[in-house]
């Protein structure tokens, strides 16, 4: 039977703990606002002069960079819609028809309708397909 020393009791993976509360008002302030990192370290409570090496340590800690991309997603998805409305807007109602043709074609693209192009050169095809 292997016997446990006092040393790997005490011994815990960083990245099994959970964030500090403090670490969660920095991403979600970082997210929201798009400062710096040692700006957000000052909103969240850190003193002023400790502000960049906090942020630098924060932003060096992987569960940091995880929450920050979870945060991002949650709120890229929340204004994906709005922005998809806005190009439906403008696809409609833009008064230039290069900027309705151009959100039109945009709208076609993310919904997967992606238009290819085709340039011929002198009996040579060139195809760029710009849809991922």
């Amino acid at each position: 039977m292997n016997e446990i020393t006092p040393t790997q009791e005490r011994s815990v993976d960083v990245s099994e703990r959970p964030l500090t509360d403090r670490a969660k008002r920095f991403v979600e302030h970082i997210v929201s606002t798009g400062c710096s990192g040692a700006e957000a370290a000052v909103a969240v409570g850190y003193a002023e002069g400790s502000s960049r090496t906090q942020a630098y340590r924060l932003l060096n800690d992987q569960r940091v960079l995880d929450a920050m991309h979870q945060a991002t997603k949650r709120k890229l998805a929340v204004s994906g819609v709005r922005a998809a409305e806005k190009m439906l807007a403008l696809s409609i109602g833009a008064r230039s028809e290069r900027v309705q043709m151009e959100a039109s074609k945009d709208l076609l693209d993310r919904g997967g309708y992606g238009i290819s192009n085709e340039t011929s050169l002198t009996g040579i095809s060139i195809s760029i397909d710009l849809s991922e």
